[in-house]
């Protein structure tokens, strides 16, 4: 009897979640400052480039993504603000690729959506939280 009981609070709770609340956590585990440590792509980039200039800053309120790069190399677009959405795990970001993000030992990873049609479009960004 304990065991049907438990069964029914518990589907009553996993049905509470709505799809707003998944986009909201979504929306406040990447808000913040992230700092480029490493880019893994088929491109080029000088050996000695400061990938700390690079940062992305999350905004979960006004779903606004602030880009920093120098001016002579970025990855994800030129500096500026851009809205953003979350679907799943796929963020989409106006004007520019999706990007599917993960956390991993604490970093987060952006792997950009890429076009099965291009052998050479794959890019991995590792972000440290600010």
């Amino acid at each position: 009897m304990k065991t049907i009981i438990i069964l029914i609070l518990s589907l009553g709770l996993v049905e509470s979640c709505t799809k707003e609340d998944i986009e909201n956590n979504a929306f406040s585990v990447l808000d913040g400052k992230w700092l480029l440590e490493s880019a893994s792509c088929f491109c080029y980039f000088e050996d000695d480039l400061d990938f700390s200039k690079h940062t992305v800053t999350f905004d979960g309120n006004s779903k606004k993504l602030t880009i920093t790069n120098p001016e002579s190399t970025f990855f994800i677009s030129k500096s500026d603000e851009y809205n953003y959405t979350v679907n799943g795990n796929l963020i989409t970001i106006e004007g520019v690729d999706g990007y599917f993000y993960e956390f991993k030992n604490g970093k987060l990873l952006l792997i950009r959506d890429d076009d099965p049609q291009i052998a050479d479009d794959e890019l991995t960004l590792t972000y440290t939280k600010n």
